[in-house]
């Protein structure tokens, strides 16, 4: 009889580290829960991994063919069209090889649309200046419904925003 209670204990000790663990893991049954991707950008508190509820999504920003502007700073920031807001005041990385890359998790929200303005600092003073003195760049991203991967390329199509940073 003390060995069958001795298994019974063990098992239930093992019963409740489990659920335990699944608890931990956002998930209560055998499939893990939620979807586990964390990639939907969902607010922290919604566990339902799907955003047609008006959720928030990340941007991943970035650039090839930079090589010009090796060596300085390139800067961004991310407005709402509607609202004219920024969500991204200003950041900024120094261009390498000809590439830069930005990741804003969980700045956008679902149906929005965002003016991503960004300019090299070509002559080094620290702020923005109008083009041709720097090189002042916009892109915009409409009715936003999932995360964003936005790419540019180096031109010389210039648009002065600098009354963004």
């Amino acid at each position: 009889m003390r060995k069958v209670h001795l298994v019974y204990l063990l098992i239930s000790a093992l019963a409740v580290t489990m659920a335990f663990a699944l608890a931990e893991c956002g998930g209560s049954s055998g499939n893990g829960g939620s979807s586990g991707d964390d990639t939907t950008g969902d607010d922290a508190g919604d566990d339902t991994g799907d955003d047609t509820g008006g959720g928030t999504f990340d941007l991943d920003f970035s650039g090839t063919g930079f090589t010009p502007h090796n060596g300085e700073m390139l800067h961004v920031a991310v407005l709402d069209i509607a609202s004219g807001a920024h969500v991204v005041t200003d950041q900024s990385q120094t261009v390498s090889g000809g590439l830069f890359s930005f990741h804003f998790p969980g700045i956008l929200e679902q149906g929005h649309g965002y003016h991503v303005d960004y300019y090299a600092d070509v002559n080094g003073n620290g702020s923005c200046d109008a083009p041709p003195t720097d090189h002042v760049w916009r892109t915009d991203v409409d009715n936003v419904q999932d995360n964003v991967n936005l790419q540019v390329t180096h031109n010389t199509s210039f648009t002065d925003v600098c009354s963004s940073f």
